[in-house]
């Protein structure tokens, strides 16, 4: 949920509507997330990779994430 209802949209919207970079990087353990302006988020994200907490998984569909 976190990275396509939240990290992702924000980081697009960012970019797109404000021309800012901000990349997100969310902490699974505790749930919070720190935003860190002026750095674009990596090709090779690491929170893609984490496993989705809902046996459907969005991320796998549109970026080939194992879930």
């Amino acid at each position: 949920m976190c990275t396509n209802l939240c990290k992702i949209p924000s980081q697009k919207f960012m970019q797109d509507s404000l021309g800012v970079s901000v990349y997100m990087s969310p902490n699974f353990e505790d749930m919070s997330c720190e935003m860190i302006f002026g750095q674009q988020p990596p090709e090779d994200d690491p929170a893609l990779k984490q496993p989705c907490f809902s046996t459907k998984c969005i991320a796998k569909q549109d970026y080939g994430v194992s879930c």
